[in-house]
């Protein structure tokens, strides 16, 4: 799990990276495209199944304490729910927060109860990055 979180996180920081400079915006990357950027960055280190077990969610808000109070998590009584996420990598100078969610099977049934964190047996790892997008 450790090694899964920390792949989650460099493919954050990565995909983060261009959005914050403007290279998503500037070259009209669509939001499937960005998952299969991040999907490939999460690969690099491991083979992590991404179909059914990513989700992206990129917003743009106005402020930072609009930022940090408007995260709701997807994660309600014992379900994970992508409802609600969605893609807004903003403009130039825009406030953005861009969270991966990882839906991580607990192969050992003995720690299920420990490190589950929804039902069926399973851990939704979470990566987040807040940043003002540069003046691209």
């Amino acid at each position: 799990i450790g090694f899964a979180q920390t792949s989650l996180d460099f493919a954050v920081n990565e995909t983060a990276r261009q959005i914050r400079t403007g290279q998503t915006q500037n070259g009209g990357v669509t939001e499937t495209q960005i998952k299969a950027q991040l999907c490939d960055e999460v690969n690099n280190f491991i083979a992590m199944g991404c179909d059914g077990n990513l989700f992206l969610d990129v917003r743009r808000f106005s402020s930072f304490v609009d930022a940090g109070n408007g995260a709701q998590s997807p994660i309600q009584n014992n379900q994970f729910s992508d409802a609600g996420m969605g893609y807004q990598p903003g403009a130039a100078s825009d406030i953005v927060v861009v969270r991966a969610y990882y839906r991580w099977h607990v192969i050992t049934p003995l720690f299920e109860p420990i490190f589950q964190n929804i039902s069926g047996g399973e851990r939704i790892l979470v990566s987040t990055m807040m940043f003002r997008n540069e003046p691209f």
